[in-house]
């Protein structure tokens, strides 16, 4: 029985959430708060309105992250220096080392996935999947880029 598309990459979602689990544990992080730190990590001072929109999180799902964050010390709350109203999110130290860590998961993962893949391969299915999220409007503003 043939299985479908859907169904893969549902399979392979699953398979990279209990993976990145196992290690975000070690790390005092979610899968849930993953997608915060990296987001935070590359938009230094973004707004906590900003962060909501670009993951497409309600605004107190979105709150209640930030300050779990904060508790946990991943993360800092500044004053704006535009709009004294507003605050800006910044990662601390530790986040920072979190949010290098989360890059170095991504990269285990696909090394574990793809390891009996040739190059030709790595790139056929790297150009396929570009392709698919290209036409698609994916709601997630959130990629992964090889350094």
């Amino acid at each position: 029985m043939e299985t479908s598309f859907a169904y893969q990459i549902l399979a392979l979602k699953k398979e990279f959430t209990m993976f990145c689990n196992e290690k975000l544990q070690e790390m005092g992080l979610s899968i849930g708060l993953m997608f915060f730190v990296v987001y935070i990590g590359k938009h230094s001072h973004c707004s906590p309105g900003e962060l909501s929109q670009a993951i497409h999180m309600d605004t107190g799902h979105t709150t209640r992250s930030i300050d779990k964050l904060v508790k946990s010390g991943f993360v800092e709350k500044e004053r704006s220096k535009v709009d004294k109203r507003s605050q800006e999110l910044v990662l601390t130290e530790k986040g920072v080392e979190v949010f290098h860590k989360i890059y170095t998961l991504f990269e285990q993962w696909e090394q574990i996935k793809l390891k009996d893949f040739s190059k030709e391969e790595r790139e056929l299915l790297d150009s396929l999947l570009n392709r698919l999220v290209q036409k698609g409007e994916s709601p997630c503003t959130i990629q992964y880029k090889r350094k």
